[in-house]
Order: structure tokens, then C-alpha cells, then sequence
């Protein structure tokens, strides 16, 4: 099979051909356009300041038709303008500008307040175009061409395939190709800004055709985002001018839900958690990166605020609301669950007996596992949902609190009266243990709903070949963070089973 992005790949590489030999002349470039254009123009914009006295030349931009940004630089509204006759033009304005009246094809113009805009669209001699600027036009037309058939290959062979499944691993390929490729050339432009990539190309040079080369893999992406979203990696990042970001209406949301949270009752410190998503949208392709599984969150996340936002007025909007909103939505960062706890401490201080705190304690866990997510995303896919980590959090501040008053109110037991506890020797890890009580629990064999008595049990009930003694925060962490190695090694094991479940008795 064909490798769909070798023109791209090469270009990278610097040894495209046929002009790879590193022989600029002038001819092959020109030759090669004029096999590709019969004709190509000159459009010349050319501003003049007017007044009673004079007419006085401000500004002339010349744009080519072969120029791949020349859509753009064109004003839309041209076809508008009104059509001037090349007799009505005055000869010194062609020497100004420097143009030859038997090359002029069409004129129009637009008289505005102080000022005259003209259009000129002159014949251009492809023979005539410089080395640098024929080979630009030429690498932009190699470019085209290979897009459009790569779009045509992918539309073929999305259609020819028989299942979900071959289409999905027909675009994660073609995707992770392309954003392979998008990272090198990245890497070879160092821009300052990312915006620099799409400014109009007047130099023309070997920096400018790899600029041009990411503009087409970036419409390639686009392509892939438009037609097949349901197919896409959503680990992948979204390219920069992805149409998402507009489709989802993200700017005017944000200009909405910024200035009525920063105007509201909220406390400093919150607003300062809660604002990050919105400052990684407002830099979305500046500064941040971001996958589309982000990307989706983060627009739950904005659409939640906005309409949030739309039935409250900034001054009924306060920490209490905006607490059980971010709940709602999963926002589950480090800082937001530490600022969550910090305040149900500060709200059990004045509690003073233990029963009182455990009560109090009790109350906020009834409360949190009512809440109804809205979305089982959450902000960070590494953590827990913020739901859970309240809820073990608040389990083990019972349990401790518990077991505390428990010493209390009994006589200190007889240490020497107590049998050492029997632990099951297991052949699995610690992870592969924690993963396998996991898929247990996924599956609903195990239906006990605190995961903080799950790792309690592994804790105290089994032993690894490494480790005797296992605690319970190391079974939570390997819970919620789960290896690829550990899910392969425990796929074995479990085809073991399934293998002795077969066999007849």
C-alpha cells in the first residue's frame, strides 16, 4: 500500500523531488507552473488619500492568483465594487503603481470617506515570477494536489470498510500520522507565536513553505475532525484552527462568564480554581494544548457556567452555589478538593464532641453521594472524580473518628491475646490485585459501595511474594491509577481461567 503522506514526509525530510538536487534554477520552478497555469494575475490593491487638492498614493499590496492565501487578502465584498473603465483611469496613476496598461485586464473601485480603493487585475507572466516566489507557488499546488487525493482515499476506504472497528483504526491511523508529522514540522518552524504560521508569505522562503506545509496537515486534521468525529483519538490534540472551538460558540460564552464571576460575591481563592479552564480556552493555541477528550470537558464545562450564568445575577451568586455547580461537573483538580475539605474542617470545628463530628460528618456524605454529575468526564482523567475523593475522604475521617471513640469507651485490650490473622498468599501483584477487585466491582460481582472497605479488605486479607504487609493507600492509589502492564498481565491470568472454565469436567 502507498504511503498516503510521502509528499508531506519528504518535504519535512528536504529531499523532495524532482527538485531535490539542490539546484535552484529558475526555469524548473517556472516551467513547472506553466505546465499547471495557462494564465495567472496580478491583483494590485491599491489605497489612494483623496482631497480637493490631490490625489495621493497610501498603501498598494500585490497579491498573486497562484498566492495560497489569496482568497483571504481579496476583499470579499470586491464583486461589489463598481467597474471603472481604463480610460477613466489617470496614466500617471499606472506609473505611480508601476503597472502596464496592456496587462490590465479589470478594474473596480470603492470611494470611501477621505479615500479611494482600487482594484487592478493585471496578466503575469509565469517566466517572469522569481525563483524563490515560483518555487513557493510550485510547492503550494504539490501540496494541494496531495490533500485533495488523501481526502479522496480516505472518503474510499472509509466507504469500502465492513465495521465501526476498521474505520476507527483506518482514522486513528491517519490522524496519529498526521499530528506525527505536524509535531516534527513544529519542531523545524519554532515560531514565536503560532498565529506567525498563517500571516501572508511576501519572502518566500524555505521557512515559509514548511509554515505552508503544517496550514495543509492542519486542514488535513480538520478534514478527519469534520467528517469522521465519532472515529477521531480523542487523546489527540486539537489542531489550532480547529472548527470545534467555533461550533461549540466558546468565545462569546467566554465573554459572558468572565466578567459576571469576576464581578460576583465569590471568594478570591475560588475564583482563582475555577477560572483555569477558562484562561486554557482564552489561550487555546497560544500557549495551551489540548486533546479533544479536553476539549469536550472543557466545553461541558464552559456551557454549564454560561447557563449558570444566565439565571443568576452576580450578586446571588456565591461560594455555596458555585461549590455544588463544580461538583455537578467533576472539576476534580488537586486544588478544588483541597479547598472543598479545607471548608467542611472549618465548618466541623465547632463541633465539639466526637459524636457531634461524626454526625456532622455523616450529614456531608449523605449530601455528596446524592449529587447527579452532570457528565462522567471529568477535568483530570489521572484523578479520581471529585466526587469520589470527597467521599474517601470524608469515609476515613468517619472511620478514624470512629475508631477513636470506640478506645474511648473500652478498656485497652490484652495485646497478648490476639492471634496473629491468617493472610491469603496471592500470585498477583499489589496492582493486579487492585485492578482485579476493580473489574470485580465494574462488573457488579462485588456490589459494596465504600471502595475504602475494598481496599481495607485487600490490605488486611492478602499478601504478595514482595509485599506481606500491604496498606490500604497504596491498594487506592493502584485503584484509581491503573498501568498498561498491569492490565496486560492480568489479561493473561484471566485467560487462564476462562481456558479452565472450558475445558469439559
Amino acid at each position: 500500500m502507498k504511503y498516503e503522506l510521502e509528499v508531506f514526509d519528504r518535504i519535512i525530510s528536504g529531499d523532495l523531488s524532482p527538485f531535490a538536487d539542490g539546484i535552484c534554477e529558475r526555469t524548473k520552478y517556472n516551467n513547472a507552473l506553466k505546465q499547471k497555469h495557462e494564465l495567472c494575475y496580478n491583483y494590485v490593491i491599491a489605497t489612494f488619500k483623496t482631497s480637493k487638492q490631490k490625489v495621493e498614493l497610501i498603501d498598494k499590496k500585490i497579491v498573486s492568483t497562484l498566492h495560497p492565501f489569496v482568497n483571504s487578502e481579496i476583499t470579499p465584498q470586491q464583486n461589489l465594487f463598481q467597474v471603472a473603465d481604463i480610460e477613466n483611469i489617470a496614466p500617471n496613476a499606472f506609473k505611480e503603481l508601476k503597472l502596464n496598461r496592456d496587462k490590465i485586464v479589470h478594474i473596480s473601485y470603492s470611494r470611501q470617506p477621505h479615500k479611494t480603493i482600487v482594484y487592478f487585475k493585471a496578466i503575469r507572466d509565469c517566466n517572469d515570477i522569481p525563483c524563490n516566489e515560483a518555487k513557493y507557488y510550485y510547492y503550494n499546488d504539490l501540496l494541494r494536489e496531495a490533500t485533495e487525493i488523501i481526502k479522496t482515499n480516505i472518503k474510499q476506504n472509509v466507504f469500502k470498510s465492513d465495521s465501526a472497528h476498521t474505520i476507527e483504526e483506518y482514522i486513528y491511523k491517519n490522524q496519529s500520522a498526521l499530528f506525527s508529522l505536524s509535531y516534527r514540522l513544529m519542531k523545524l518552524i519554532c515560531p514565536k507565536n503560532k498565529k506567525d504560521i498563517y500571516n501572508t508569505k511576501i519572502e518566500f522562503t524555505d521557512i515559509d513553505i514548511l509554515c505552508l506545509t503544517y496550514i495543509y496537515l492542519e486542514e488535513l486534521l480538520r478534514f478527519i475532525e469534520k467528517n469522521y468525529f465519532k472515529y477521531i483519538d480523542v487523546n489527540i490534540q486539537v489542531p489550532y484552527r480547529s472548527e470545534l472551538i467555533n461550533a461549540y460558540d466558546i468565545p462569546e460564552k467566554l465573554e459572558t462568564v468572565k466578567p459576571a464571576l469576576l464581578s460576583s460575591n465569590i471568594s478570591k481563592e475560588l475564583l482563582k480554581i475555577i477560572f483555569v479552564p477558562f484562561l486554557k480556552l482564552s489561550a487555546f493555541g497560544i500557549e495551551e494544548k489540548i486533546t479533544y477528550q479536553q476539549l469536550s470537558y472543557l466545553n461541558i464545562y464552559i456551557s454549564s457556567f454560561y447557563d449558570f450564568i444566565s439565571v443568576h445575577t452576580p450578586e446571588s451568586i456565591t461560594d455555596e452555589n458555585i461549590l455544588q455547580l463544580v461538583k455537578e461537573l467533576n472539576y476534580n483538580p488537586v486544588e478544588m478538593f483541597t479547598f472543598i475539605i479545607d471548608r467542611i474542617i472549618s465548618k466541623a470545628e465547632p463541633h465539639e464532641s466526637l459524636t457531634d463530628k461524626i454526625d456532622f460528618y455523616y450529614q456531608c456524605l449523605k449530601i455528596v453521594n446524592q449529587i447527579n454529575c452532570k457528565t462522567p468526564q471529568s477535568y483530570n482523567s489521572n484523578l479520581p472524580s471529585l466526587k469520589h475523593q470527597i467521599i474517601g475522604w470524608l469515609e476515613e475521617e468517619i472511620n478514624y473518628l470512629t475508631k477513636k471513640l470506640q478506645l474511648q469507651s473500652q478498656k485497652q485490650p490484652n495485646l497478648f491475646s490476639q492471634q496473629d490473622k491468617i493472610k491469603l498468599h496471592s500470585g498477583l501483584s499489589v496492582a493486579q490485585l487492585a485492578y482485579f477487585f476493580k473489574l470485580q466491582v465494574d462488573a457488579g460481582i462485588i456490589t459494596h459501595k465504600n471502595q475504602r472497605d475494598i481496599f481495607r479488605h485487600i490490605a488486611d486479607n492478602y499478601q504478595t511474594s514482595k509485599v506481606h504487609d500491604i496498606s490500604a493507600e497504596s491498594v487506592g492509589s493502584k485503584y484509581y491509577n491503573i498501568e498498561s502492564s498491569t492490565i496486560n498481565q492480568l489479561k493473561d491470568s484471566i485467560i487462564i481461567i476462562l481456558n479452565l472454565i472450558n475445558k469439559k469436567p
